[in-house]
């Protein structure tokens, strides 16, 4: 029995001396450089970083974006409007004739055209009438008796020739109408023919365009607005349609076409204190009144990002530069304040869950 116990206590010796001898040849130092050298690094990533850093370079956007229209966005109907003819004669100096008249006597307007262009009229004894005319510079001759007539549309006159003489009457009813569809505004002329014109109206309400057109027609002209259609019903002697249409044409315009529209991306700044911000500065240099917005701000939430309208360039470039100037990191005197663009959420809803997440309690240890 004594042999047994002291070859078991023998054993433990030596079980014990090898391993005192195996821990005698572990370092208990780790040089973390070294091992990291001696790991095999591949190039390769796995499928998951591949998809975010594809999903990273679809995200990445530019600092500032351009979303201004550039379209002219016109009435395509009165696009190719033609502009009253010119005299294809040079005026030479001394020809042609200047008309100046300040509250003249429709007699006294058509005594003068009348002898300059040699004509034989007979005025009916209604006529009446006072005309106000500047040329700025002299009409040329062959324009002379397409002013006339304008002049005796507007004072509600006509005139027509009746054998070697010219009949200049009051218009009281207008003769027959030629009535012209909308792709049959191109082909307008100055003209002393009466024409019924269909005009489609693109970007306003037609009934606003009939309020804008209503003056300059002639006294017998008369607008009809079709409201169903957005559509126009121009009743008049031409070269007073024509007036009147190019007119329309710079009236017609999608209000989309002025605007420049700029996106600005919003990189460290909480976006709606700088938002706040820029409004208290285009307030006081009076930017932005109350009755006139120079710049409007649009906040984005989603995209980090402020939305710039404006019709103005030289403002949208302003307002870009305070923000710029504005969009740095909090001031340091502020205690755990961190900004972190959200990628994947909505900022409101990301806020809401980390404010629940702080205030609950840690659950008490029993």
């Amino acid at each position: 029995m004594p042999n047994k116990q002291i070859l078991f206590g023998l054993l433990i010796f030596f079980v014990t001396l090898g391993g005192c001898a195996s821990r005698e040849k572990i370092n208990p130092y780790v040089d973390l450089a070294e091992v990291n050298s001696k790991i095999t690094k591949q190039e390769t990533q796995t499928s998951v970083l591949e998809e975010e850093k594809v999903s990273e370079e679809k995200d990445a956007r530019p600092a500032m974006k351009d979303l201004s229209l550039h379209a002219r966005g016109t009435n395509t109907f009165l696009d190719k409007l033609a502009s009253p003819a010119k005299s294809s004669v040079a005026v030479q100096e001394g020809e042609g004739i200047l008309l100046n008249f300040d509250n003249a006597d429709i007699f006294e307007v058509i005594q003068v055209i009348a002898e300059t262009l040699d004509l034989n009229y007979i005025i009916d004894p209604q006529v009446k009438g006072v005309v106000n005319l500047r040329s700025g510079k002299k009409i040329p001759m062959d324009q002379l008796f397409t002013i006339f007539k304008k002049i005796l549309h507007v004072n509600g006159l006509d005139i027509r020739n009746e054998g070697s003489y010219d009949y200049i009457y009051v218009s009281k009813n207008l003769p027959p109408q030629i009535v012209k569809g909308p792709r049959q505004i191109p082909g307008l002329r100055e003209g002393s023919e009466v024409v019924i014109q269909i005009v489609p109206v693109m970007h306003l309400s037609s009934a606003e365009a009939a309020k804008l057109l209503e003056p300059y027609l002639s006294a017998q002209g008369a607008v009809h607005d079709l409201p169903s259609q957005n559509t126009l019903l121009i009743r008049d002697y031409e070269s007073k349609v024509l007036d009147a249409l190019q007119l329309l044409s710079r009236l017609d315009i999608s209000p989309l076409s002025s605007l420049k529209i700029r996106l600005v991306k919003v990189e460290k700044a909480p976006l709606y204190d700088l938002r706040d911000e820029l409004v208290e500065i285009f307030a006081a240099m009076q930017i932005n009144k109350k009755d006139f917005e120079g710049v409007s701000l649009v906040p984005l939430e989603r995209v980090n990002s402020l939305l710039l309208i404006s019709k103005n360039e030289f403002l949208l470039d302003s307002s870009q530069r305070w923000i710029r100037e504005l969009d740095v990191v909090p001031s340091q005197d502020r205690d755990n304040i961190y900004i972190y663009n959200v990628r994947n959420s909505v900022a409101s809803e990301l806020a809401e869950l980390v404010n629940t997440l702080i205030s609950e309690e840690e659950p008490k240890s029993t």
